[in-house]
């Protein structure tokens, strides 16, 4: 017995599994067909990100008067809008770092 063991495959669904691009899911698709779908899905998900960030920072002048006028809050303001706008650059740099991630080339595995 040499090398890593078998696990049951054969030669071809070894040299298969090495090359991905072969690999037909249940679907009919391949993995780098799926990959990007997903890398897609991600670049949606991070303009959505970028553009709820923004909207927070928008909105934020907007309510912080009507928050003032809430005698509850009155003594937590600038810990209320602290939180508002660390809230909105999260949201902003979570949304950068998945688009700036889709349009960088992929690391080479070396």
């Amino acid at each position: 017995m040499t090398g890593a063991p078998d696990w049951g495959y054969t030669t071809q669904e070894k040299s298969n599994l090495l090359i991905g691009n072969r690999i037909k899911s249940q679907f009919g698709t391949s993995i780098t067909e799926g990959m990007k779908e997903k890398n897609n899905i991600h670049l949606i998900w991070g303009i959505l990100l970028l553009l709820a960030g923004i909207g927070v920072f928008f909105r934020i002048p907007q309510v912080m008067p009507k928050l003032e006028q809430i005698q509850y809050f009155s003594s937590g303001l600038f810990f209320i809008r602290f939180c508002f706008y660390l809230i909105g650059a999260l949201l902003v740099a979570g949304g950068g770092k998945k688009v700036i991630a889709f349009f960088q080339k992929p690391k080479k595995d070396m």
